[in-house]
């Protein structure tokens, strides 16, 4: 049996907010009944684990005090690091082990489980183990009473739609949601809606471009210019450009997975997700793959490479009938936006009566998709743990 062991006097997070988090997986253990203890108290005759919600991305291994190394090097216990909600960057995943060896962690006591797929194939010279998984769509899969009839954090309740509800006329084009813009693959989405390439298309951008380093030598070399200063201002203007959010104040850290209006997604054809990485190629689905596949809609995701292959391994369709799904194979992130944009640009040249006769052709797809979303019963940490237990 496994035990998990905390070192308050309360199930709080493992650091006091100071490099842990208190994430989900504290939820987790309490709903499936796992043992557990307090105030550093080790359980005879289990496996102990000190389970560690890693904050800052990954980086929070920096303010692991040494104390807690020495203490899991000299008892029957390990490290149990988790990357959940906040999937680790290769390079924080690099830093955190690099930390972590500073600090003299025996490496056999070291189990690491992150949201990021790509991490298991980093080979950074460590040996410990290491297990990856899609939270985020798990998560859901265990949480659908919470997604339609209670009303959300932008006070409307989202509702289910029916299928006799799928046929209606659609009036627009494409339909996507964009909340923070400090991503260079939503930025050019809204260069372009700016320009006016979108009229007749449903778009959000809700949170002001202060424009990160790391998003400035993609966005550049896609553009072949520099952004400056002035131009960020001006299309700072324009923000926030809303779907659903008129009635909050906070537009940017509310929760999405019951924001699901209906009148968007039956009045639209093609959802475009864009999702929280695409220049790093980390890989992760998020749950904004989820919101099409619930409102019955066909996709075109930007997003890292491999993100379609990965979505299939759960037995969802994707429309490479329809339309040229090349880009998911393109590993160069400005090669993959250009890809996509002229994409996104093709269809947006046919008229809205094509566009509907697209989705009704992609329609029997979309009702697999939705289907087998609720059918899914994957609890990839639960295997996880009897394979830690069996192998300990």
């Amino acid at each position: 049996m496994i035990n998990f062991v905390f070192l308050n006097n309360e199930l709080t997070p493992n650091g006091d907010g100071k490099f842990a988090r208190q994430g989900p997986f504290n939820d987790y253990i309490k709903k499936h009944n796992f043992s557990y203890t307090l105030d550093g108290t080790l359980k005879d005759g289990f496996k102990n684990l000190l389970p560690i919600e890693i904050d800052k991305g990954g980086y929070g291994v920096r303010d692991i005090p040494i104390g807690l190394i020495q203490f899991i090097n000299e008892n029957d216990i390990k490290l149990l690091i988790l990357g959940l909600p906040d999937p680790t960057g290769k390079d924080a995943y690099r830093f955190s082990l690099e930390h972590l060896n500073k600090l003299g962690l025996d490496f056999n006591k070291l189990i690491y489980i992150d949201t990021n797929i790509r991490l298991k194939d980093i080979d950074t010279g460590f040996k410990h183990k290491i297990y990856t998984f899609n939270f985020f769509i798990e998560e859901a899969i265990h949480n659908t009473e919470h997604f339609y009839d209670n009303e959300n954090e932008l006070g409307y309740i989202s509702k289910q739609i029916e299928l006799s509800e799928i046929n209606t006329f659609r009036n627009k084009k494409f339909l996507c949601f964009n909340r923070s813009l400090n991503k260079a693959h939503r930025f050019i989405l809204l260069d372009e809606f700016l320009k006016g390439t979108f009229t007749d298309s449903y778009f959000s951008f809700l949170r002001p471009i202060d424009y990160p380093v790391e998003n400035e030598e993609f966005f550049s070399s896609y553009t072949e210019t520099i952004v400056t200063s002035d131009q960020i201002y001006n299309y700072n203007k324009h923000i926030p450009i809303e779907l659903d959010t008129q009635n909050v104040e906070n537009k940017t850290s509310f929760a999405v997975s019951n924001t699901l209006k209906k009148e968007l997604f039956l009045d639209s054809c093609i959802n475009i997700a864009t999702e929280t990485t695409f220049a790093t190629n980390e890989l992760f689905l998020s749950e904004k793959i989820l919101k099409p596949i619930l409102g019955y809609q066909p996709f075109i995701v930007f997003g890292p490479h491999g993100y379609l292959v990965e979505l299939k391994k759960y037995g969802f369709k994707t429309f490479s009938d329809f339309w040229d799904e090349s880009y998911d194979d393109i590993q160069d992130p400005v090669e993959r936006a250009k890809k996509l944009i002229s994409l996104v640009k093709h269809l947006n040249n046919k008229t809205i009566e094509e566009l509907n006769d697209i989705y009704r052709s992609t329609k029997d797809i979309c009702i697999y998709n939705r289907n087998l979303f609720y059918s899914l019963k994957n609890d990839t940490l639960k295997v996880i743990f009897e394979e830690i237990k069996n192998e300990w």
